[in-house]
């Protein structure tokens, strides 16, 4: 009798716990699932209500695996459609569709049917995604969400006709339904309805001000409209007509446009890249920063002769190197004197350069010229008359070169080996330009490529800010001392000297790269997939803005194997 009495009290407040949930007071539901789970850690119920409050509380994984437990011991429908929908939230949609399958034999629930649709969505299953959306519309007609998602799916396959027909459904059943009105946007844009899709986007703003995705919607309608003028005035303008979120827009504008550029410097088509990256946003951003405008897209350059003009470095140090290779034209062909901005690392090493009148680190140190430009811009302004100009060369300084002499012979003798593997910064952000920017290879597949070479020559790290854990592993890899020259990268006239002498360098793209090719020398570079601009090419080895250097590129299913074999073997003469 007492024991009847309690198995009716569980069932209660497990019922108590589900209705708490269901109405959004999670603290209660916890604190009766905790005591319940005390007191019945192996019942069904109990492990599924457990898991519920878990994946409530955010901790989806730990929830996913108390209702599997519930599972094992009673499969019941309503635990396979939580489990679903527990794994959908971790997007694991595949997972999910089991498991809902598996609900459908138990129990035909609608929701069921309506879940079904979205996995099969979100696993590009566009005609399985609707026929499970058509069947639960069968069922219960106004629901807006279920039309959203069919809508997804029509669109998905290029049934425009019908996308536009359930996009505009779940706006009948939900007026303020903004991803509707985004969708519809989105359709309209790609069928280049221009306007119908900008009607759409301030409807959308009008409901949700904050919504992201209606700017980013607006930065590719942007981008449409002005695609074949280059005008940057219609970007702006529709921006400014969004201004609760004008800084989302910009972001996008900047990313379409750096995809653009990319693609078309990536296939050779420099003339269309350069075009492209006249129109990256930050040239707004900077222009605020500078009392003279930046030269117009329709310049004559010629009207430039003889000027003396303010060579604006917008970006890193790597980046000023490398489009510094256009400045020896501007003064062989236009006689034009040469001012740079630059960062005051790399300003010691272009000073020594003749080719500048004047190196500055900051802008109000400039002194008197006529115009500026963008170190980004040169090669729009210059590929008329060379694709592919080499290297900026860079002079050594006497003193550097005595330091290094002296610091290498006490790390050992020569044959010296430089080493880096990893490059950029890693950010948060998914922008294309930071996934480009960033590279790095495997320490302990780097050094499984590098050890035969133990014994036979001295290893020099000049990875920036390497880890003191990460010099030690590649030591112990190595079974030899990896001596770290960290110090140099923020002494370039040092490290331009440590270059100049080193027998071999192997690592992925960085500033020292560049300065490699300041000196007329090579490298060997380590090229991660995708792989930048700079080094892509037609055919694998070619490359064009560094011809010497040789590429060991990674392959598309991210494997080094390759690579480091064929780099092993072109390492082998060090072991002479």
């Amino acid at each position: 009798m007492n024991n009847k009495k309690k198995s009716q009290f569980s069932k209660k407040a497990i019922d108590t716990a589900l209705n708490y949930l269901d109405n959004g007071h999670l603290e209660h539901a916890a604190y009766l699932a905790q005591e319940l789970y005390q007191q019945h850690p192996k019942n069904d119920q109990v492990l599924h209500l457990m898991g519920l409050v878990y994946v409530y509380q955010g901790d989806v994984e730990k929830g996913i695996c108390l209702i599997q437990q519930a599972i094992r011991k009673k499969p019941l429908a309503q635990y396979f459609q939580n489990l679903g929908s527990s794994l959908q939230l971790t997007k694991k949609f595949s997972e999910a569709i089991t498991c809902y399958q598996k609900a459908l034999k138990l129990n035909k629930s609608l929701d069921t049917y309506l879940n079904l649709g979205f996995c099969y969505y979100n696993t590009e299953q566009y005609l399985k995604a609707i026929q499970f959306y058509q069947t639960y519309l069968k069922q219960c007609s106004n629901n807006p969400y279920a039309h959203y998602g069919l809508a997804n799916s029509y669109f998905a396959q290029e049934q425009f006709d019908k996308a536009i027909q359930h996009y505009q459904l779940a706006l009948q059943y939900d007026a303020h339904f903004v991803l509707a009105q985004l969708g519809l946007a989105e359709l309209y844009l790609v069928t280049e309805q221009q306007t119908a899709c900008l009607q759409q986007l301030f409807i959308a703003a009008k409901n949700s001000p904050h919504e992201v995705k209606i700017y980013q919607i607006l930065a590719k309608l942007a981008f449409v409209l002005q695609k074949n003028t280059f005008d940057t005035s219609i970007a702006l303008y529709l921006g400014l007509l969004f201004t609760d979120a004008n800084p989302i827009f910009l972001e996008t504008l900047e990313e379409i446009y750096t995809h653009k550029f990319i693609d078309a410097l990536r296939t050779q088509e420099l003339i269309k890249g350069w075009l492209y990256s006249r129109q990256r946003p930050i040239r707004k951003t900077l222009q605020s920063r500078c009392s003279k405008s930046f030269i117009s897209n329709d310049i004559d350059i010629k009207n430039l002769a003889n000027k003396t003009l303010l060579l604006y470095g917008e970006q890193g140090i790597g980046d000023h190197l490398f489009f510094l290779r256009y400045a020896p034209l501007l003064k062989q062909l236009y006689g034009c004197r040469l001012i740079v901005l630059t960062e005051p690392k790399l300003a010691p090493v272009l000073i020594q350069n003749p080719l500048f009148a004047n190196v500055i680190t900051q802008l109000d140190a400039a002194p008197s010229f006529d115009e500026v430009i963008l170190i980004g811009d040169l090669p729009y302004l210059l590929s008329q008359h060379t694709l592919y100009p080499e290297s900026l060369i860079l002079s050594l300084n006497t003193i550097a070169q005595n330091k290094i002499q002296e610091r290498l012979s006490i790390l050992g003798s020569p044959p010296y080996l430089g080493l880096t593997w990893r490059g950029g910064t890693l950010v948060e952000d998914k922008s294309v330009i930071s996934r480009l920017l960033y590279k790095e290879i495997n320490l302990d597949q780097f050094a499984e490529s590098l050890r035969p070479l133990t014994g036979h020559v001295t290893f020099l790290s000049l990875q920036r800010n390497a880890s003191v854990e990460e010099l030690e592993r590649l030591s112990q890899l190595l079974g030899q001392t990896v001596h770290n020259l960290d110090d140099l990268n923020n002494d370039l006239e040092q490290m331009l000297a440590l270059l100049a002498v080193i027998d071999e360098y192997v690592g992925v793209s960085n500033t020292n790269m560049h300065l490699m090719a300041g000196l007329a020398r090579a490298a060997k570079v380590l090229v991660p997939y995708p792989a930048d601009w700079r080094w892509s090419g037609h055919h694998e080895n070619e490359i064009h803005w560094f011809q010497a250097f040789k590429v060991y590129r990674q392959t598309e299913e991210y494997s080094w194997h390759d690579a480091l074999m064929q780099l092993q073997i072109d390492l082998e003469y060090l072991r002479i």
